[in-house]
């Protein structure tokens, strides 16, 4: 779905929350590209369906992305204003004057509409099952799409966003042979992986951190430092101007923050092993968020690595669990996770830690060798069909977006899972679907072939 002017537009415009500020529950939307750096003059218009003419969005602004080993290229970025909640819009982009793609999109929801969101993670692998994934979530028409972390493998290259996520999320030919143009259609929202930043970088790499290149999210996170405590290290000497210049206040600001959406908030957090999320002032901030957040009817919290599974592959990566007293006492409903490469569903659970592992930012390196241990309090009457108000937090793992599974075996040894884990879907890639109607919540797992593997239903 390359726009006809190829030799100028790298890739077509894709769908972005844009900085919005906390508590910003405007339906304004950004529009990004990429393109060569020359003299081309670039702008975007949108209309509704009841619009005759088209309006002008002011910009764009434009960050260069001068990385040795890729070709040198601006994102550009453009913020939609004036939209109405929920209705659907058309999207132009127009090089000197002359439109070289169009796209059609939905505006964010407002407070009292009805919306629906995907869920899938550790996903842009190149794989015919990511291509799957991606072409059942397009049929699921979303409102918008949270990646839980590892967007692209192995190493959150720019090079490898080409060939692993703008070519399958853009793909011109909805199929489950190609993918979809979901990126064209759809916000999609993510939080970093160990595949994204750190953890898993290529040594020596220069074209590493595309995810601050890349996103433009909202940078309303706790203050931190490139290269300081809580945030991932910077590119090798040699190329570390040249990606903070391209990054901008992005980096490293932008691993974590939050939005709303229609009746909900949501919180984003990067859970890789150099954030210490024992840390005094990280956890004021995450309680100070969600706080702030109290009137909306539900709370979501996403992140890579998940404080809860069962899964004998990571088992051991649960530190983020160290968070769960906050996310109980500001009453988080669901908390979405990836980095194990299957679909987990808790039963509602709370979770007391032991104030062992609970106590200062002195014990993080502990913290991340070993499991968190405490006390787990179960509501077992909960089924999601007749009893549907639960008494504590689901867990949900949704990393089974395209990368290959994890423990198949599992899915059939239900002794081997947690008692706190009650569905176990780990011998096909699938996807979450969240629907919102008012106070109820209906989630359903969708795998690649279009079938539902789990479902239930949340009431307040």
């Amino acid at each position: 779905m390359r726009p006809a002017d190829q030799d100028r537009t790298i890739w077509n415009p894709y769908l972005q929350l844009g900085n919005v500020a906390l508590g910003d529950s405007s339906a304004r939307i950004d529009v990004v590209w990429h393109a060569s750096p020359d003299a081309s003059r670039w702008a975007v218009e949108y209309k509704e369906a009841s619009d005759t003419v088209w309006k002008s969005a002011s910009g764009p602004h434009f960050r260069l992305v001068d990385i040795r080993s890729v070709p040198t290229h601006r994102v550009y970025d453009v913020t939609i204003t004036s939209l109405r909640p929920g209705r659907p819009f058309d999207y132009r982009l127009l090089r000197n004057g002359v439109s070289v793609f169009t796209g059609q999109a939905v505006a964010k929801n407002s407070e009292r509409q009805n919306y629906r969101f995907v869920v899938f993670g550790d996903c842009g692998a190149n794989t015919a099952s990511q291509r799957k994934v991606a072409y059942q979530s397009y049929l699921a028409k979303p409102n918008f799409i949270v990646i839980p972390g590892d967007i692209v493998y192995e190493g959150g290259r720019i090079s490898e966003y080409g060939s692993n996520f703008f070519s399958i999320y853009e793909s011109a030919e909805a199929s489950p042979e190609q993918g979809a143009p979901l990126l064209t259609s759809t916000t999609m929202i993510a939080a970093p992986g160990n595949h994204d930043t750190n953890e898993e970088r290529d040594e020596g790499a220069p074209d590493v951190l595309a995810y601050f290149l890349y996103w433009i999210q909202p940078l309303n996170g706790p203050p931190l430092k490139p290269g300081g405590p809580n945030s991932p290290a910077p590119p090798d000497a040699t190329n570390e101007f040249a990606f903070e210049n391209g990054a901008g206040p992005a980096f490293p600001t932008m691993e974590n923050f939050s939005f709303d959406w229609g009746n909900s908030h949501w919180l984003i957090l990067d859970s890789n092993y150099y954030v210490n999320w024992n840390d005094p002032d990280l956890r004021k901030w995450v309680a100070d968020d969600l706080k702030r957040a109290n009137a909306k009817q539900w709370r979501f919290v996403a992140f890579h690595h998940p404080g809860f599974n069962s899964s004998r592959e990571h088992f051991e990566d649960q530190w983020m669990r160290c968070l769960s007293d906050i996310f109980q006492r500001e009453k988080v409903d669901i908390v979405f996770s990836g980095h194990v490469h299957n679909y987990q569903r808790s039963r509602p659970l709370n979770f007391q830690i032991d104030p062992a592992d609970n106590s200062d930012n002195t014990s993080w390196k502990n913290i991340i060798a070993n499991p968190v241990d405490g006390t787990f309090s179960l509501d077992t009457t909960f089924d999601g069909v007749s009893k549907t108000d639960p008494h504590g937090i689901i867990y949900v793992v949704s990393g089974a977006g395209g990368e290959t599974l994890y423990n198949p075996e599992q899915q059939t040894e239900p002794e081997s899972w947690q008692k706190f884990t009650s569905k176990f879907v780990s011998q096909i890639h699938s996807f979450t679907v969240v629907d919102i109607h008012g106070k109820s919540l209906a989630l359903k797992q969708v795998s690649e072939d279009g079938s539902v593997l789990d479902q239930i239903r949340v009431t307040k």
